[in-house]
């Protein structure tokens, strides 16, 4: 919205702040900020204007705030005051917070929105105009000092107090020399270090005093971290009737005859049984090898479903040293914001495997690209248990396979409408701002797939490096006559279809979209070539 500050997300240390936002084209006019040198985080005034796509940028995450939120000066602007509040009270009154009358121009409330820039209203009564960068969040500020404080207080408890203040100005410096070109979090972390204990305490009695702020956020997070459980030796020995039901798992292992399978090119292997395990996400769980007799049969059932029911557009590989893991590719279905691109997903047989369901990582090269697969590599689905569900759509032990697994997050996850996945959204398919929001969603999708698609071919996961090499070789032209369609106009996942018509009414992509299409086409062309892949833009 106007008046937030952004940056971009291809380059990080250039922000602004948004004047203007074309909802209908997803273009936003931005005016960006100008540096004043390396050293500092403060900014000039030279802002210059330019209109980018709505996809290229993201919210600043120090300088985004909301109405009513309680605020500090930054560092650059508080550093001076930390002698008076050091010296402090810790128990603030409203009688007592006239003594520090010098301080309450640093402690203030956001009021909205105003001239490019921030009114605060500040605990002295003042009133004043203010940039996003001068300002943190008290929230922000007060969880970053717990964690390191937490971090502090484990590293070594008998270090003297002279070395940690000595430690304390070091990592005050560094930060401060970080903030000036990160725009991660560095900026309140250099604020953070530059308060005591006391100040943090003065700080959240003036915010509940005077804003109602609540100051639970030490107790609640540091007693939740001192909670720990601890196992006796005693209960991980194994008794001499579990160790000879593993020796007769471990030989009924070793007499499972691996599936033998024809000659067959990389793009017609299904389902193959490699070694080497190594880059696999789940390779240090341990379990495998007190696993019991019924467990084995179990994966040899879903080893002999994969190797003869695999439909086309998924691939799997089993591990011949490892029995409890599998990797999988699923290609995107024409239709869809992910049509031709390749996404991998790591699983994990349990111990007690069928009874519960398998553990399954996504490889997301760090992109939000679906609300059911995260950066993370979180998986969310009602067959995995990590999503809610009910009926057919929970794991079911007699009847639940990795097949159908896979094959709900190729039909049901990597949907024409991945919008409608999330919690809740189903409720607005066919109405006019759900359909719209749906296209929205899908442009941006498919952004990401195009860059979720230079992760794989720079870093092809093993096994698949001839099957990724094959594939996009296969599909670069189609994929990149796609790229051209949509910049003409086509929607996403209709590609050279104009008479399609979406259930809103929209015939065209967006102009915000095109615009960073534009910008992606060329480095997913070079990406193609250093890959030997023929291609021409």
């Amino acid at each position: 919205m106007a008046g937030d500050w952004a940056c971009h997300r291809l380059r990080c240390q250039r922000t602004g702040i948004v004047t203007s936002v074309d909802a209908l084209e997803r273009t936003v006019k931005v005016k960006w900020a100008v540096s004043v040198d390396s050293d500092t985080v403060s900014y000039g005034d030279g802002l210059t204007e330019e209109t980018v796509s709505a996809y290229e940028l993201v919210l600043h995450p120090d300088f985004s705030f909301f109405t009513g939120e309680v605020i500090i000066r930054s560092a650059v602007n508080i550093e001076n005051s930390e002698a008076n509040l050091t010296n402090g009270t810790v128990a603030v009154s409203r009688e007592s917070l006239d003594t520090s009358s010098a301080f309450l121009s640093c402690i203030g409330n956001v009021l909205g929105y105003n001239d490019e820039g921030l009114e605060v209203q500040w605990a002295s009564g003042a009133i004043s105009r203010v940039q996003h960068f001068e300002i943190i969040a008290l929230d922000r500020i007060l969880d970053d000092s717990l964690e390191s404080m937490i971090e502090e207080h484990t590293t070594d408890d008998l270090v003297d107090m002279a070395e940690q203040e000595k430690m304390h100005l070091e990592d005050t410096k560094s930060a401060l020399e970080e903030s000036a070109g990160d725009c991660t979090g560095s900026l309140r972390k250099a604020t953070a270090f530059l308060f005591s204990k006391t100040a943090f305490n003065f700080l959240t009695n003036v915010a509940s005093s005077l804003f109602g702020a609540h100051d639970s956020t030490f107790s609640s997070s540091v007693n939740a971290d001192s909670q720990y459980q601890i196992v006796t030796t005693a209960e991980l020995q194994p008794s001499a009737e579990d160790i000879s039901e593993e020796k007769q798992t471990m030989e009924l292992i070793t007499q499972f005859e691996k599936p033998t399978l024809a000659s067959e090119n990389a793009m017609t292997k299904g389902f193959d049984v490699v070694t080497d395990c190594s880059d696999h996400h789940f390779v240090k769980e341990i379990g495998h090898e007190n696993v019991k007799r019924g467990w084995v049969k179990k994966i040899q059932q879903e080893w002999s479903i994969l190797q003869n029911d695999l439909p086309d557009g998924i691939h799997v590989r089993v591990y011949e040293e490892r029995m409890d893991l599998l990797r999988a590719c699923l290609v995107g279905a024409a239709g869809t914001p992910y049509h031709d691109n390749l996404f991998f997903f790591d699983i994990f047989f349990p111990p007690d495997y069928p009874h519960e369901p398998p553990s399954v990582h996504y490889h997301s090269g760090g992109l939000r690209l679906n609300p059911n697969l995260y950066e993370s590599g979180k998986v969310c689905l009602s067959l995995l248990k990590t999503w809610a569900g009910t009926g057919s759509e929970v794991w079911d032990p007699e009847n639940s396979t990795v097949l159908q697994l896979l094959l709900s997050l190729q039909a049901l996850v990597l949907n024409e409408k991945p919008y409608f996945n999330e919690a809740g959204y189903d409720k607005f398919m066919g109405k006019a701002d759900g359909e719209k929001n749906s296209i929205t969603y899908n442009e941006n999708a498919f952004l990401l797939s195009c860059k979720s698609m230079t992760y794989i071919l720079h870093k092809p996961p093993k096994h698949f490096e001839n099957f990724v090499k094959e594939h996009f070789t296969c599909c670069a032209p189609h994929i990149l006559d796609a790229c051209k369609a949509y910049l003409g106009g086509d929607l996403v996942g209709h590609a050279r279809d104009s008479a399609y018509i979406s259930d809103d009414g929209c015939k065209n992509s967006s102009t915000g979209f095109k615009i960073m299409l534009a910008k992606l086409l060329p480095k997913l062309v070079t990406t193609f070539s250093e890959a030997g892949i023929p291609c021409s833009p």
